[in-house]
């Protein structure tokens, strides 16, 4: 069983926005990235020993009703 944690980050922002990039600082800052913090601002899927990180990018102002917001967040 895989016991890393998972976490997903929505985002109703453009990927290059400077507040976007600071959740990757978190991550760091946490030890969810071992060293892969240039990953992390480049791709949208980071995973190592101990964490699986997903970012999703939604436009709220268009998919701002339910099944917008599952169809987002439940991508693989």
């Amino acid at each position: 069983m895989d016991k890393r944690f998972r976490i997903s980050a929505v985002s109703s922002c453009h990927p290059e926005m400077v507040w976007v990039q600071s959740i990757c600082k978190a991550f760091l800052d946490h030890r969810h990235l071992d060293g892969q913090a240039q990953a992390c601002r480049a791709e949208d899927k980071v995973e190592n020993k101990r964490t699986l990180i997903r970012k999703r990018w939604m436009d709220t102002k268009q998919l701002n009703k339910k099944p917008g917001i599952i169809d987002t967040c439940s991508e693989p």
